[in-house]
């Protein structure tokens, strides 16, 4: 399994000049030993490595600022085999602002696109926050945790994605990457890795004899965009509470958001996916495994 000082390897971009760094490929799924699901997608580059070297480009490109919104379309699966490539176009740069174009390229192609709006916080004008839901602590007996090598997952009663029990379309749970540095960017780049994962088993919830260990198995699934906005500094060694839903799924595709909370209760993020279910019929013929729904 990976570990955590693996996962943070995979940030750390090569200059290659204009703009352009090579990207380490994580082998995320090759790594999981998760059955099937994951041995199906075991060459795919997982979105959520996409996402934390987006993060770290941009604080390339902005070492001033930190990331404020970060949002990519995965055109198309990349390959872990294969070289990586990302490319960062300074698009703006003012005195509290940025935004920085993000590209990433394997042989000539596009996998992904998106963009970095870059920050420097302001003193605070209003404030208000959603609170926490009221839930058991990761140190409460009935919470499972799951060693999930690069990071552990605390499952909440009654909220286990990997069963194919009907469900409400919402997936609370608890998340921490143990022995992660104190690091603003590395911890925005983890928690980004992380909020990519869940949504689409959140969307399989309500739909019975579906889970997420089903995916590239018994149907098609992939991650088509993702979008996160960053609130608060996060610390990603600390437990963190995510809540997740899926208001709808529909049409061969599914629609998610969650929030990023610590244990005080403070909202440090949130994020929402565009993503994608099918079967196995004519029309997925073309495929897009896209970044996997598989966790």
């Amino acid at each position: 399994m990976l570990t955590v000082d693996d996962l943070i390897s995979g940030f750390t971009l090569e200059p290659l000049g204009n703009g352009r760094f090579a990207a380490p490929n994580v082998d995320y799924y090759g790594s999981a030993g998760g059955g099937g699901a994951a041995s199906a997608v075991a060459d795919v580059i997982a979105g959520g490595q996409l996402l934390g070297q987006a993060i770290a480009a941009a604080a390339e490109v902005h070492p001033g600022k930190e990331a404020k919104t970060v949002h990519l379309i995965f055109a198309r699966s990349g390959k872990v085999s294969e070289p990586l490539e990302v490319v960062a176009d300074n698009t703006h740069e003012g005195r509290s602002f940025g935004c920085v174009a993000i590209r990433f390229e394997q042989g000539g192609r596009t996998v992904c696109q998106g963009t970095v709006l870059t920050n420097v916080p302001d003193p605070d004008f209003i404030r208000h926050a959603r609170d926490l839901p009221a839930r058991p602590g990761p140190d409460s007996g009935s919470v499972r945790i799951e060693d999930r090598g690069c990071y552990e997952v605390g499952v909440l009663p009654g909220a286990d994605d990997s069963l194919p029990d009907v469900g409400p379309a919402s997936l609370p749970m608890w998340v921490r990457f143990p022995g992660a540095p104190a690091n603003p960017i590395i911890g925005q780049a983890l928690v980004a890795f992380a909020t990519n994962f869940f949504l689409i088993g959140t969307a399989m919830r309500p739909h019975a004899g579906l889970s997420p260990n089903q995916s590239h198995l018994a149907m098609s699934t992939g991650v088509l965009s993702h979008t996160i906005t960053f609130h608060e500094a996060i610390r990603a060694g600390d437990w963190l509470a995510i809540e997740q839903e899926s208001p709808y799924a529909g049409s061969g595709r599914t629609y998610g958001r969650g929030d990023v909370f610590d244990q005080e209760g403070r909202l440090l993020a949130s994020y929402v996916q565009d993503g994608m279910i099918r079967s196995f019929g004519p029309a997925a013929a073309s495929g897009h495994k896209g970044t996997g729904a598989t966790l």
